[in-house]
């Protein structure tokens, strides 16, 4: 995979992004977030969230960091199929629309929406979603 990458799952209106540092990290009972949804990434392939293979416990320093005990995962994921950017941008904006309330924080709906239509990449609209454009 590609990083940063977009998590998007069904029932929840956030689209987590995640580095390459963050990917697999979790703090106590927390695997579950890898047990569903579709996976992103910035060379626009798209994978099935499928589980976790293995867990260990992450660095002491990560923990520090994380002021709490922290774990590294090996994830299952499944290669679905490559997407064009056209795709990426709707899937994105589609769920955005979905969950326009959520979204507020970052801005309407509309101004969200031109910028990922604006963008001239994946990883453009993932630092956008990520940074608001703050970055």
């Amino acid at each position: 995979m590609k990083y940063p990458v977009a998590v998007i799952k069904e029932n929840d209106p956030a689209i987590y992004i995640c580095n390459q540092a963050e990917w697999g990290l979790v703090s106590k009972g927390r695997g579950s977030f890898y047990e569903d949804g579709f996976i992103y990434d910035c060379d626009g392939n798209k994978y099935k969230l499928m589980g976790v293979l293995s867990k260990k416990k992450a660095s002491f320093l990560i923990s520090i960091k994380n002021f709490q005990p922290m774990y590294i995962v090996e994830t299952k994921q499944d290669f679905i199929e490559n997407i064009n950017f056209l795709t990426f941008r709707n899937i994105m904006i589609s769920h955005i629309e979905k969950h326009q309330s959520y979204w507020l924080s970052l801005d309407t709906f509309d101004f969200i929406k031109s910028k990922i239509e604006n963008a001239k990449g994946i990883e453009e609209v993932l630092n956008f979603l990520r940074y608001g454009g703050k970055r």
